[in-house]
C-alpha cells in the first residue's frame, strides 16, 4: 500500500492572492485531487513488479489522502 497525505506545503501552487480564503481552500482540495493521478502514475512506475489493485483520493487529512493498493507479482 502506498499513500500520501496532502498538506499546505503540497498544495501551495494552487494559492491565488486574488481569491478569498474559502476559495483558496476549495482550490487546494481540487489541486490535491487532480495531482493524485500524477502521484499514482509515479507509483505505478516505482512498483513495476506489482499489480495495481485499486487506487484513489480520499477527502481525509488536511487536503486529502492519495492511496494505491498493489500486489506483488508472482513470476
Amino acid at each position: 500500500m502506498a499513500y500520501e497525505g496532502w498538506s499546505g506545503l503540497c498544495v501551495n501552487k494552487a494559492f491565488d492572492p486574488a481569491k478569498s480564503d474559502e476559495e483558496n481552500e476549495d482550490s487546494y482540495y481540487k489541486f490535491a485531487e487532480a495531482q493524485s493521478c500524477v502521484v499514482i502514475k509515479k507509483w505505478i512506475v516505482e512498483y513495476k513488479d506489482h499489480h495495481l489493485i485499486n487506487c484513489g483520493h480520499l477527502p481525509s487529512a488536511l487536503y486529502g489522502v492519495t492511496w494505491a493498493l498493489f500486489k506483488k507479482c508472482n513470476k
